[in-house]
């Protein structure tokens, strides 16, 4: 089995900092337990080094979809790439966070100030034409006809929503 390990040298102020706030979050993932109880053992000195290592299971990216594919729209979460059939997106990397983000939840409808919070990970401060601008770029980028949007729609007075689009081009 090949394993690739990570060493990472950090202060204590910086342990107890991630495990305090790893540790108030309901959880049910095995690898993130395993790393709490370790962060735990170097907080209380039980520990004089952690080890994070990754193989092909990867427990850490245990049920987290790592491509989504919708028709001949393909996004790579590992490699933060997208494509369109054979053709490579580029986009910026606020735009693939939104994408991957509505693309991970399809169906569910984000508000601007949700998308806004799950992106920037800061406190929305009202600015819809900056989120509005956002989406209309990526659409551009990836909808075959950005006026008539098939992956992601704007519901309107609520936000918007990545779907499969039931008629492919």
């Amino acid at each position: 089995m090949s394993k690739k390990a990570l060493v990472i040298g950090m202060e204590a102020e910086l342990c107890t900092w991630i495990y305090e706030q790893l540790a108030g979050k309901r959880n049910d993932n095995e690898a993130l337990q395993e790393l709490l109880e370790g962060l735990k053992g170097l907080k209380e000195m039980e520990y004089g080094s952690l080890i994070l290592s990754r193989d092909e299971q990867d427990t850490l990216h245990e049920g987290m979809e790592e491509k989504i594919q919708s028709g001949a729209l393909m996004i790579d979460k590992v490699n933060r790439s997208v494509s369109y059939g054979q053709d490579l997106i580029q986009l910026t990397p606020k735009e693939f966070d939104i994408l991957c983000l509505l693309a991970s939840n399809k169906g569910k409808i984000y508000s601007k100030e949700q998308i806004y919070s799950n992106v920037w990970k800061e406190a929305y401060t009202y600015d819809d034409s900056n989120i509005m601008a956002h989406i209309r770029k990526l659409r551009k980028k990836i909808e075959p006809d950005p006026t008539h949007p098939i992956f992601i729609l704007t519901i309107w007075g609520v936000g918007y929503k990545f779907i499969n689009p039931v008629h492919l081009p």
